[in-house]
């Protein structure tokens, strides 16, 4: 059976358990996953913040919406939002 890294985040955040947590690490949400379903996993996210702290360490903005940004590079958030907007004025053209 082949099971994808992407349909694995999937799997593992749809069948989370919670005993006593009030923490929820997560780390990168969006890997091997399409825009559509990262914003389905961002909006389960934001459902389950609302009985847990949800911490999310992540590169994609789809993520970083609503939330309070720690950036611990660099200064790389603000090339990471420079370059994503490079990217998505890039679509226009297709």
């Amino acid at each position: 059976m082949f099971l994808s890294h992407g349909q694995g985040v999937l799997d593992s955040l749809r069948n989370q358990s919670h005993a006593n947590e009030t923490v929820v690490l997560i780390d990168s949400p969006e890997t091997g996953q399409d825009m559509e379903n990262s914003e389905l996993i961002y909006q389960g996210l934001i459902k389950m913040a609302k009985k847990y702290q949800v911490i999310v360490a992540t590169n994609s903005l789809v993520f970083m919406r609503n939330g309070n940004i720690i950036d611990l590079g660099q200064q790389s958030l603000p090339h990471l939002v420079k370059i994503t907007r490079k990217l998505v004025a890039g679509f226009n053209a297709f």
